[in-house]
């Protein structure tokens, strides 16, 4: 698989982590706006590990991105 087929289907993993992310987030927010403050913080743990894996891809991306950059470049991998 080649970086640009790799980073592309990364970003759809990470376009689906901070979706479920913001969906959390949405629904804690609307707990929240209920008046329901445990509810919201319990609603929102779940994006918390979707935000540490989005970073986590996040930064798969960008390194495969420098090392393809880097080896055009005749760069050290």
């Amino acid at each position: 698989m080649t970086n640009q087929k790799c980073i592309t289907s990364l970003l759809e993993v990470l376009d689906q982590r901070l979706l479920a992310a913001n969906h959390a987030a949405r629904n804690a927010y609307e707990a929240a706006l209920g008046g329901n403050q445990n509810l919201a913080i319990g609603t929102l743990l779940p994006a918390e590990r979707n935000c540490e894996d989005a970073a986590a891809i996040l930064r798969v991306i960008l390194s495969l991105h420098r090392h393809d950059h880097d080896a055009k470049k005749g760069g050290a991998a």
